[in-house]
């Protein structure tokens, strides 16, 4: 018994803590610190009927074609930095894509972490992510985004943005399929 105690308390004592750039990531206080950007056609609340992590998440309903919802938090990225974003999402529809999170230099889209619905993965919670490198000391977003084709429902939760750079050093940034393996929402305080 003492043998697994202390595997345990080796194990939990080496796990790494990142730091989080995303405020409200899990909208918990409803839309506080996101912005609304683009809002055609959907109804966008901080809802309670689905949560990835903890008891709300962003959700968007349509009832119409061409339709989608943007909402943005401005976070300051630094020229040559690598960052590590994902989040999870889930939709009622195939059609509902894209469901999930984009990094914008001013208006320009340059980085996106969307889920990839199909029939097998309707009504579940996926994980997509992505890295990016920035180039551009621009100002900088992260955008929820659910864009619909079609009557659907759309839910986003648990965004996070790491800077890699800070984490681990310039030149010994991890690459994504490491980021993917390594570090879950588990690794935040």
């Amino acid at each position: 018994m003492m043998l697994i105690g202390n595997i345990i308390k080796r194990i939990s004592s080496t796990k790494r803590i990142y730091t989080n750039l995303v405020t409200n990531f899990s909208f918990e206080d409803g839309l506080t610190n996101w912005t609304l950007y683009v809002n055609t056609g959907l109804t966008v609340t901080a809802a309670t009927d689905q949560s990835y992590l903890g008891s709300k998440s962003y959700k968007a309903t349509s009832s119409s074609n061409s339709v989608g919802s943007v909402y943005r938090q401005a976070i300051t990225f630094t020229n040559g930095r690598k960052y590590y974003m994902f989040c999870y999402g889930r939709s009622t529809s195939t059609n509902g894509n894209p469901v999930g999170m984009r990094i914008y230099s001013n208006t320009t889209q340059v980085e996106t972490s969307y889920v990839t619905l199909s029939s097998e993965t309707l009504n579940t919670w996926l994980r997509s992510s992505g890295t990016i490198r920035t180039s551009n000391g621009a100002e900088t977003h992260v955008a929820v985004v659910i864009g619909q084709s079609a009557s659907n429902t759309g839910w986003v939760d648990a965004l996070y943005l790491v800077d890699l750079t800070a984490e681990f050093g310039a030149g010994n940034e991890p690459n994504l399929s490491w980021c993917e393996a390594n570090i879950s929402e588990l690794n935040f305080a």
